[in-house]
């Protein structure tokens, strides 16, 4: 029976220094709350409230810079991925070849220049083209990354030298209609 009361002693000992720790921290946090402006609080909460009642509630910043367009967040989509396809695009001179052809964007000192730093260039001028443009490119490539056959059939072409962006975009968009 002693070794049960030593053992009780023992864990309010252990225990005496948690609840003063505990003690302390409930009334810091009184204090804070009673400092606090309880209209600021309400305020925040109906903010908070509301925000998440939006049907056009965002859960990031991300939104705010995503584009309108559908053409061209496709685009912007797709683009990286296409461009990093060593077979399609062996050299950096490839992507520039595409941009003018497809995209009309004149791209200088394609040599001095890094493979991402091209793609990037390009990725970002796309947002400034004109939808009415972008739309049959769109559908082209929508054909076109689609379908892996078309791409290793491409990727054949290019590497015979039989190959131009107009003719291939014109061709996918037989194929389309």
């Amino acid at each position: 029976m002693a070794s049960k009361k030593t053992s009780s002693n023992d864990a309010s000992r252990m225990a005496l220094p948690q609840l003063r720790k505990t003690s302390m921290a409930i009334d810091d946090l009184v204090w804070t709350i009673q400092k606090l402006d309880i209209k600021q609080l309400r305020a925040a909460a109906d903010l908070l409230r509301s925000s998440l009642t939006r049907e056009d509630f965002a859960p990031s910043v991300a939104s705010t810079y995503q584009s309108s367009n559908p053409n061209k967040q496709f685009l912007i989509g797709v683009l990286p991925k296409l461009f990093q396809d060593k077979e399609l695009f062996p050299q950096n001179d490839d992507i520039a070849d595409f941009a003018n052809a497809a995209l009309k964007l004149e791209m200088s000192r394609t040599e001095k220049r890094s493979r991402y730093e091209i793609i990037g260039k390009v990725v970002c001028e796309t947002d400034t083209l004109d939808d009415n443009e972008l739309s049959m490119l769109v559908q082209a490539l929508e054909n076109l990354v689609e379908n892996k056959d078309k791409l290793a059939q491409m990727a054949e072409r290019k590497r015979t030298g039989s190959f131009s962006w107009n003719e291939t975009l014109q061709e996918l968009l037989r194929e389309q209609g």
